[in-house]
């Protein structure tokens, strides 16, 4: 992992500037979980052209492009978009790729947009039915709030995942 230092990007029209206050890791995306990690960490490559990383983060808006009326300096904002809500201090995002956070509602959990909004549309994907079970394969970040929101939508849920501490968490 290596700190770069850069400018912070200009702001343009449907954009925001966002100072971060908090990122949400998702190592199983961006970094293909810790055994990947590990693996690059034992045999690195150091000639390899680092990345971005991040796609899911919140702070205070600083600035807005034109064309950008729902949002203003000083407002609370969750931001999602790989490429865009990065791992950062500042980050430049399009408008649409953010949404409000209440003042009652902490930062770091407006970081959850993403995996939010993903476990979400799986829920909507599956079309389940009240009462109805279903099976969550893998409990990771992702699964763990995947499985949450189908119980909350009154499902009995199953979950399996390889790793048994991620089981006991889920449990």
């Amino acid at each position: 992992i290596t700190l770069i230092e850069e400018n912070v990007p200009p702001v343009r029209a449907g954009t925001m500037l966002v100072e971060v206050r908090r990122s949400l890791i998702s190592t199983g995306t961006e970094l293909g979980g810790w055994r990947a990690f590990a693996r690059r960490a034992q045999h690195p490559t150091p000639d390899a052209a680092p990345r971005t990383f991040g796609y899911s983060n919140s702070g205070i808006v600083v600035e807005v492009g034109e064309g950008v009326s729902e949002f203003g300096p000083g407002d609370r904002v969750a931001c999602i978009g790989a490429g865009y809500a990065l791992h950062t201090d500042f980050a430049v995002v399009p408008h649409n790729l953010c949404f409000g956070v209440p003042d009652d509602v902490p930062l770091d959990q407006g970081a959850y947009a993403m995996l939010s909004a993903t476990a979400l549309y799986a829920l909507r994907r599956g079309e389940p039915e009240f009462g109805e079970y279903c099976a969550v394969v893998g409990l990771g970040l992702l699964g763990q709030l995947t499985a949450r929101i189908y119980q909350l939508a009154g499902c009995f849920v199953i979950g399996w995942d390889a790793i048994e501490r991620r089981n006991q968490i889920a449990r």
